[in-house]
This record gives structure tokens, C-alpha cells and sequence, in this order.
């Protein structure tokens, strides 16, 4: 009976959470933000300066200068605090504070980011000049001054320093990133899968993705072998089998042999 109980808690929290997903923002009459439920209805009345989405049942609330969390019903749950914060994703999210020194009689003040848990406790202490969500791996992009960029798990630890000029989205387990503005792919280890060549890369998409060189765009599969080559202005990802291209004034789409079709 206690298992029962359990798991009828962890089921409602799920369905209370899932639900949360399809609140949207509004703003009022007052020019103030509130919630509203996949029907129209008014669920949180519109209090907020600014609001982040619903994410992990929890959303940001900007008031009294300072961000906030609250849960599905509009209680808030994490106290206004932070200067800037993110959406939560699978438990943490990024918060920002500042801290003030004084130095030869100048005061400097120093934005930094780390990461709270749902409780609202800081698990990553703050250090960071930017930070991105948590994927479904447990890893998450930090930024340094200079913008660049590094990978870190979420207990803090780091996988890879800042050495990328870009570094996101993570798909199928790879990210995408840059140096010295060559793109290229590597895995949620920091290792090299894909080689630091391309002038862009799209995200694998049906096994292939969209790389360009030398302006003009073609597919690699995921050993990295050029399957389609280099001959468009515009190369899109695969969906149903089929990409969209663009040859000049031409605009059409192509299978994963590179044929054209309907």
C-alpha cells in the first residue's frame, strides 16, 4: 500500500508538471505578466514585470527587482533573489548574482552564474560569466569572459575549459561547436566525432547533417564521409526522408542519395 502511495505521488506530480508545460504567458491591461491554460483561462492572474515558461512545474517570476520561482498554482516557492535566472531543466537551472568589491576607491561590480536545485539550494556555486540549460546527459555549456565556451556535468565538474567560440545545440548526443570559427561535433565527453572543418553544421538529423564549405553545402553521415556533396547554396535537415535545398533561383528537395523529388 505504501508503494501504491508512492507512485500515485509521483504519478500526480508528473501530470501536475506535464500540465504546467501547456501554461502561456499573457500580459494584462496592467502591463503585467500572468499564466493562462491551454483553453484561454486565467490560471495566475498577471502580476509579474517578467516571466519565464513553465519548465520541471516551476516557472521564473521577475518582482520587487529581483527573479523568483514559483509553482503551478502561483505560490512562490524560491524567494526573489536572483538577477537573472533561467528555465529549469531536468532539476537545476542557471541563476545570476552580483557581488560589489572596491578597489582604489571604485566600486566594481561582477555579474557571475551557477545553478540552484528546486529547493532553491545552490548546487554550483557562482562562477561562471554565462551558463546554458542541463541536457538529458547531465551537461550543461559555461561561458568565460571573451565568450567562449566550456562543458561542465551537474555536480559542477569540468569536462572541457573554455576553448570554444561556439559551442550548442546538443542533439543525439553530440554538440555542436567552433574554434578559431571552424565548426565541427563532439560528444558529451569533449571528444572529437565529427573534425573542426566546416564553415557551419546543422544538427543530425535522420543520420545525416548539413555541413557547408566553401559557401556551399553538403551531408556527412555520422562516421563523418561526405555521402552528398557540396554543391548547394542552402541545405536544410532531413525530415520524412527528404531535405530541402537551394541551387541558385532553385528551390527543391532531394532524398538521402542527393536525387531530386517531389
Amino acid at each position: 500500500m505504501k508503494n501504491l502511495s508512492i507512485f500515485l505521488l509521483l504519478w500526480l506530480g508528473i501530470c501536475f508538471s506535464i500540465h504546467a508545460q501547456n501554461y502561456t504567458t499573457f500580459k494584462g491591461d496592467n502591463n503585467k505578466y500572468g499564466y493562462k491554460d491551454k483553453n484561454g483561462n486565467i490560471v495566475i492572474p498577471a502580476q509579474f514585470k517578467m516571466v519565464r515558461n513553465f519548465s520541471d512545474g516551476l516557472a521564473g517570476v521577475y518582482l520587487e527587482n529581483k527573479w523568483g520561482f514559483i509553482d503551478t498554482k502561483g505560490n512562490l516557492v524560491i524567494p526573489y533573489q536572483f538577477e537573472e535566472v533561467h528555465s529549469f531543466s531536468n532539476g537545476l537551472t542557471g541563476v545570476a548574482a552580483t557581488s560589489s568589491t572596491t578597489k582604489y576607491g571604485y566600486t566594481i561590480k561582477k555579474k557571475e552564474w551557477g545553478f540552484i536545485d528546486k529547493t532553491g539550494k545552490l548546487v554550483i556555486p557562482y562562477q561562471y560569466y554565462s551558463v546554458g540549460n542541463f541536457n538529458d546527459d547531465n551537461t550543461a555549456t559555461f561561458g568565460c569572459d571573451g565568450y567562449i565556451f566550456g562543458i561542465i556535468d551537474n555536480t559542477g565538474k569540468e569536462i572541457k575549459p573554455c576553448i570554444y567560440s561556439n559551442l550548442g545545440p546538443y542533439s543525439g548526443g553530440l554538440w555542436i561547436a567552433a574554434i578559431n570559427s571552424k565548426f565541427g561535433m563532439i560528444d558529451n565527453k569533449g571528444n572529437e566525432v565529427i573534425p573542426f572543418q566546416y564553415q557551419d553544421i546543422l544538427p543530425f538529423d535522420e543520420g545525416l547533417a548539413g555541413v557547408r564549405q566553401n559557401n556551399k553545402w553538403g551531408f556527412i553521415d555520422k562516421t563523418g564521409k561526405l555521402v552528398i556533396p557540396f554543391q548547394y547554396d542552402y541545405g536544410a535537415w532531413f525530415e520524412k526522408g527528404k531535405a530541402l535545398v537551394i541551387i541558385g533561383d532553385r528551390k527543391f528537395y532531394i532524398n538521402k542519395k542527393g536525387q531530386e523529388i517531389k
